[in-house]
């Protein structure tokens, strides 16, 4: 198998997804060195575009969330780390939703507070923008049931 990395601006850029099942069962895969790396556990809920998956989890480790308050500080920067960070520290305090509504609210609302707003300088390479949010119920037939969330607007 070979793989082709995009580059935009002189640079390969990262490739990662995120599954997850209706079980709830996560993985989160990336290419590290042209190489395929699967992260599998079902806490595997987050994740951003660099640094490696590895890395994210241990600088995630040096973060204390265990008591939120709106005193605690957090990562407020558009780079990846930071995103990752605030992003688990929003996901491991949210409450139970009571219903799909209030699930896919909750997660759109993790995702645009990690996202990074179109025309945010990355890297002195211009812009480089969240640009599609999609949250999707998998309890049911996800090919009749998909609705996208949130469209991109430019």
């Amino acid at each position: 198998m070979q793989i082709v990395m995009v580059e935009a601006h002189d640079r390969e850029a990262t490739v990662h997804l995120a599954i997850e099942d209706a079980s709830g069962d996560s993985a989160i895969l990336e290419f590290v060195e042209g190489k395929l790396v699967v992260h599998h556990r079902r806490e595997y809920q987050v994740m951003t575009n660099d640094p490696t998956y590895d890395e994210q989890l241990a600088l995630l480790e040096k973060q204390d969330f265990s008591k939120p308050s709106s005193e605690m500080p957090l990562p407020g920067n558009v780079n990846a780390t930071d995103r990752y960070q605030r992003a688990a520290y929003y996901r491991a305090m949210s409450p139970k939703p009571k219903d799909q509504r209030q699930a896919i609210a909750g997660i759109l609302a993790i995702a645009r507070n990690v996202s990074v707003p179109f025309g945010a300088p990355y890297r002195g390479f211009g812009i480089y923008n969240t640009e599609y949010r999609t949250a999707i119920n998998l309890s049911g037939d996800v090919s009749t049931n998909f609705q996208p969330m949130e469209k991109a607007s430019f």
